[in-house]
C-alpha cells in the first residue's frame, strides 16, 4: 500500500468520524441539567418558603394562591410558544435568565422592607407571575432545543428540575434551623433568596461560556418551521397526531400533582411538627422527585405504548390524601401524609420525564417536528397543571 493510498485511507476515516459525531451529538447533560433547574427554582424557592408566607399574610391558603399565580402565565407562554416561531434562542435564555436574577431579589426586599400586609401579599403575587413567564420560556425552550442534540438530553433538564426542589428545600431548612425565631425571619429571607440568585446568576454565566462552542451555539439558533401559517398549524397537529396519547398522559400526570401539591397537602393539620410540617412535606416531595427523574435519565421503562398506562395508575394517590387530611380515615396525619409524598413523588418525576423523553423523540417525527414537539409536550404539563389549579377551588378545606 502507497504513502498516498495511507493518506486517503485516514481521509475516509476523518470523514467518517465527523459524519458519526454530527449523527451523535454530544448530549450536553451539564448544560441542560443547569437550564432544568434554573427553569423551576423561582417556582420551588418560593413554594418551600410557605412557611414564611403563612406566617406573613396569616393566609392558609397562599400556596394554592402562589401556584395558580406561577402556573397560569407559565401556562399561557407554554401554549403562544408552540405558535411563535423565534430563532434565536440564546438571546431569549440570556434575557430570561436574567429576569428571573433579578425577579429573585425581590422576593426578600419584600419581606426586609417595612409595608402592608397586602402590598407584601401582592407584591409576592406579582413576583411569581413575572418569574412564570420566563421560567416557561427556559424550560419549553429547553426541550425543544435539546432535541438537537442527543436523546438523553431531555432526562438531563427533567433531572434539573428535580435538583431545584432539593436545592431549595435544604436551603430552607438551613436557613429556618440557623434563623429560627420570628425577630430573625428578615436574615433568614435575605440568605436564602440570596443562595437561588446566584445559583440562577452562575447558570447565566455557565451558559455564556457554553455559546462560546460554535457547534453548541448553533444549535441554540431555529430556522423557521414553516413559511406559511396554514402550513405551519397543519405541522402542529401532524406532529400531535403521532404523540397526542402521551401528551395526554403529561398532562395527566401533572394535573395529578399539582391537584394536592403543594397547596392542599401543606395545608393539613400540622401535628406535632408545628410550622415544620409545611417545610418537611415539600422536602420530602422533592427529594423523591428528584431521584425519580434521575433514575428516567438513566433507565426508562415501560415501553413507548405502554408509559401512559403509568400516568393513570397514580390516580389513586388523590383519594388517598383526601380520605386522610378530611380525617374520613384516621391515618395519623403528618405523617402519612410525609410517607406518602415518597411513591407520590418519585412517580411524578419519573413517569413525568419518561413522558418528556418519549414524546420529544418519537421515533415517527423529523428533527423539525421534534422541536416542535418538545414545545407541545411542556406545554402538555401546562395543561395538567391548569386544570389543577381551577379544580383546587372545589377541595373542601383540610380538617385541622
Amino acid at each position: 500500500m502507497t504513502l498516498l493510498d495511507n493518506r486517503q485511507l485516514l481521509e475516509e476515516k476523518d470523514i467518517l468520524i465527523s459524519d458519526y459525531s454530527e449523527m451523535t451529538p454530544d448530549p450536553q447533560g451539564a448544560l441542560f441539567f443547569w437550564l432544568g433547574n434554573a427553569s423551576l427554582l423561582v417556582y420551588n424557592v418560593v413554594i418551600n418558603a410557605i412557611d414564611i408566607y403563612i406566617h406573613l399574610s396569616h393566609r392558609k391558603s397562599v400556596g394554592n394562591d402562589l401556584a395558580r399565580a406561577y402556573n397560569f402565565p407559565c401556562s399561557l407562554i407554554a401554549l403562544v410558544l408552540c405558535f411563535i416561531k423565534i430563532p434565536n434562542q440564546k438571546i431569549l435564555f440570556i434575557i430570561s435568565l436574567l429576569v428571573l436574577f433579578f425577579d429573585l431579589l425581590a422576593f426578600p426586599l419584600l419581606i426586609i422592607i417595612p409595608m402592608s400586609e397586602s402590598v407584601v401579599y401582592w407584591g409576592t403575587i406579582a413576583a411569581i407571575t413575572v418569574s412564570g413567564v420566563f421560567s416557561s420560556i427556559i424550560m419549553s425552550g429547553s426541550f425543544a432545543v435539546s432535541t438537537q442534540f442527543a436523546d438523553e438530553t431531555a432526562g438531563f433538564i427533567s433531572a434539573g428540575n428535580g435538583l431545584c426542589g432539593i436545592l431549595a428545600a435544604v436551603a430552607r431548612i438551613i436557613t429556618k434551623g440557623l434563623f429560627s425565631s420570628e425577630s430573625q425571619l428578615k436574615i433568614s429571607s435575605i440568605v436564602y433568596f440570596a443562595l437561588a440568585a446566584l445559583t440562577i446568576l452562575g447558570t447565566l454565566i455557565f451558559f455564556i461560556l457554553k455559546l462560546r462552542n460554535p457547534d453548541i451555539s448553533n444549535r441554540f439558533i431555529f430556522n423557521s418551521y414553516q413559511k406559511e401559517n396554514t402550513a405551519f398549524i397543519s405541522q402542529i397537529f401532524t406532529t400531535l397526531k403521532s404523540i397526542w396519547l402521551l401528551w395526554i398522559a403529561e398532562a395527566l400526570t401533572y394535573f395529578i400533582t399539582l391537584i394536592i401539591f403543594p397547596g392542599y397537602v401543606c395545608s393539613g393539620p400540622e401535628g406535632p411538627l408545628k410550622s415544620w410540617t409545611p417545610v418537611l412535606i415539600t422536602t420530602v416531595f422533592c427529594i423523591f422527585d428528584f431521584i425519580g427523574r434521575f433514575v428516567a435519565s438513566k433507565f426508562i421503562w415501560p415501553s413507548l405504548n405502554m408509559s401512559p398506562l403509568a400516568s393513570v395508575f397514580r390516580i389513586i394517590f388523590i383519594p388517598l390524601e383526601i380520605i386522610s387530611i378530611q380525617k374520613i380515615v384516621n391515618f395519623r396525619e403528618p405523617w402519612f401524609t410525609l410517607a406518602l409524598q415518597i411513591p407520590f413523588a418519585l412517580t411524578n418525576g419519573y413517569v413525568g420525564t419518561i413522558l418528556m423523553i418519549y414524546g420529544s423523540n418519537h421515533p415517527d417525527l423529523d428533527s423539525e417536528k421534534k422541536k416542535l414537539a418538545g414545545y407541545l409536550m411542556t406545554f402538555a404539563i401546562n395543561v395538567g397543571i391548569i386544570i389543577a389549579m381551577f379544580l383546587t377551588f372545589i377541595l373542601p378545606k383540610p380538617s385541622i
